[in-house]
């Protein structure tokens, strides 16, 4: 005869043990549940959509000031992000986790420093449609560091958007103005740094999020501390030192602040409810708003060498993460 007490021990300790379990499969969840897509999906939209702003008010500014500059006014504005973070799960963090958090800024401080320096060479659009061709080249840094699956058909999309990236890499060097310095070439190898860096950046926040340990609001702020000594530290050696100084460019410096800190915020809040690949694939739609800004607003014109790149970018992008998705769906 089992007593009371006796059931109550036995109770217990099954809930220990579906406890230990859940704990056990929790990190390797993925992220892409069918009741969390919609909202994922509007903060993916909004994270595209000021990802697009950032540039276009980065090369604006950046031909006023010194491009770093620009880029210490956006460290200053993802700092106000300490506001939202969620101080009760950052206990729960493990040493490995905050290594994750720090490598993942400095990732992002060192991909967008490039993106900023790359404005003095290149178009908006062209640095926006570089360095923001995330999806394909985070695939394969995950094939090669975090041993995921590359298939077939994988290869092919990623050869047909290296293609793309070479095509409007040679459209962006016959680039000319007054305005831009220097060699073109210099530009396009910045803003493939700065790919190569906010691809690796995906990845290390993928791996936060399918752990549960992702704190978008940690993960700004962290970013914008790093962000703050690097660019003090830049301008200080360099002595280049200057801050907006008609009204127009400080009310578009404080415009670009705002945005900036939305776009980073919706970026990893995006990724606690979507796989990474979705949402730098709704990135990627940052690509033709900067180049139809480029052609209504700001006069430019635009090769059709830029228009074919840009197509083979976003129907690789957008190619590799529906099979992601249907791989997915095929796998439940």
């Amino acid at each position: 005869m089992y007593s009371a007490e006796d059931e109550e021990q036995t109770t217990l300790g099954d809930r220990a043990k579906q406890e230990e379990v859940l704990e056990n499969e929790s990190p390797m969840e993925d992220p892409l549940t069918d009741d969390l897509i919609p909202l994922g999906m509007i903060w993916a939209l909004v994270s595209a959509v000021c990802i697009a702003g950032q540039m276009i008010l980065a090369g604006y500014l950046s031909e006023a000031v010194h491009p770093i500059q620009v880029y210490f006014i956006r460290a200053c504005s993802l700092l106000t992000a300490v506001t939202v973070i969620s101080w009760e799960e950052s206990r729960e963090y493990e040493p490995k986790d905050l290594l994750a958090y720090l490598l993942s800024a400095i990732l992002d401080n060192i991909g967008m420093g490039a993106a900023f320096l790359a404005l003095a060479y290149l178009s908006t659009a062209d640095v926006t449609a570089i360095i923001f061709n995330k999806p394909v080249p985070s695939a394969i840094i995950a094939w090669a560091l975090l041993g995921e699956s590359l298939d077939l058909m994988d290869c092919v999309l990623a050869t047909l958007n290296g293609i793309g990236l070479v095509v409007i890499s040679e459209a962006s060097m016959d680039y000319t103005s007054q305005s831009k310095q220097g060699l073109p070439i210099i530009g396009v190898l910045l803003s493939l740094f700065g790919l190569f860096c906010l691809s690796c950046m995906s990845n290390a926040a993928r791996w936060l999020s399918l752990k549960r340990r992702e704190d978008p609001g940690l993960l700004t702020c962290v970013s914008g501390l790093v962000g703050l000594v690097m660019s003090a530290v830049y301008l200080t050696i360099t002595n280049s030192w200057g801050f907006p100084s008609t009204c127009l460019d400080i009310t578009l410096s404080v415009l670009a602040g705002l945005v900036i800190v939305i776009g980073l915020y919706a970026f990893y809040r995006a990724l606690k409810t979507l796989n990474v690949l979705v949402v730098c694939t709704v990135d990627t739609l940052a690509m033709p708003l900067a180049y139809i800004f480029a052609v209504t607003a700001a006069g430019q014109s635009v090769t059709w060498q830029a228009c074919v790149a840009v197509g083979l970018l976003l129907a690789t992008s957008f190619g590799i993460c529906l099979k992601s998705y249907w791989i997915h769906r095929s796998d439940q």
